[in-house]
């Protein structure tokens, strides 16, 4: 729905100064109206926060980020959770192409993106939910195996196994977890068992962060 509103598709075809108040007006309506969500931009096609709902990320330049580039591929695209390269807050990115108006016979151009961070405390809270048992130790890793949820706040971005280079190298670029080092926490049998799974199940394994077998 942000991502077609007829207001952005015209502000981002023709950016005009004088317009960034009304745009502004309308980003922070639309965040006050969603709490789970702490950051809205509105960005053009070089990848510039033209309208954000933080002052300190507006006129920042995030073309280097995976979300808008696959944005202007004209794909949406869902992140895992993403470390802010400016406020350090964590969370999951929502971006979504904004297309200009096709001309007769022509296809529509994407001329740039409207994205959405949900708050990473709103899955903390869901998984929390659990700790009053204390036999159970919740967590939450990405499609990398990377922790991006534990009780342990020093293991977090820390991945269950060893990440190919390449692997390495994508994140470092990206720059998603705000570091160019992820600590290999050693556990490979979880790793494998969780990184592609296909269906539930459960492993028993040595875990390295509370040393003992779970």
């Amino acid at each position: 729905m942000v991502g077609t509103d007829t207001d952005f598709v015209h502000f981002l075809a023709r950016p005009d100064d004088a317009e960034l108040p009304a745009m502004q007006a309308k980003v922070d309506t639309l965040l006050r109206a969603n709490p789970d969500i702490d950051l809205m931009m509105v960005m053009d096609r070089a990848g510039t926060a033209l309208v954000a709902s933080d002052a300190k990320v507006s006129g920042r330049n995030f073309a280097f980020r995976d979300y808008f580039r696959r944005a202007m591929q004209g794909q949406p695209n869902v992140t895992g959770i993403i470390v802010g390269t400016i406020t350090g807050a964590a969370g999951m990115f929502y971006a979504h192409p904004v297309f200009d108006a096709a001309p007769a016979g022509g296809q529509p151009a994407v001329i740039g993106a409207v994205v959405l961070r949900i708050r990473g405390a709103a899955f903390d809270a869901i998984l929390g939910e659990v700790k009053h048992e204390a036999r159970l130790t919740p967590f939450m890793v990405d499609g990398d195996g990377i922790l991006i949820y534990h009780s342990n706040r020093s293991v977090l971005y820390s991945s269950l196994g060893p990440l190919p280079p390449a692997k390495l190298a994508e994140i470092r670029a990206d720059q998603r977890f705000k570091r160019n080092d992820i600590v290999n926490l050693d556990m490979p049998d979880l790793a494998r068992a969780m990184v592609g799974a296909q269906a539930p199940g459960h492993i028993s394994y040595r875990s390295t962060v509370l040393n003992s077998e779970q």
